[in-house]
């Protein structure tokens, strides 16, 4: 188990919660989320290119 605090900020308090190792406990696949930034970063600029001059329309 892994633990983590979580800080509730109506009450003013922090807490100490376990999450499983399952989803925590893994060393993070660099590579899988620099694709995954990429991706969102090209999506963003899609629609956005045009070939078209000012002397065609």
């Amino acid at each position: 188990m892994v633990t983590l605090k979580k800080y509730i900020i109506s009450e003013n308090k922090l807490e100490d919660i376990n999450v499983s190792d399952d989803l925590f406990g893994r060393e993070p696949n660099l590579h899988v989320m620099h694709l995954a930034v990429v991706r969102q970063l090209a999506n963003a600029r899609i629609g956005t290119a045009s070939t078209l001059t000012k002397g065609r329309s």
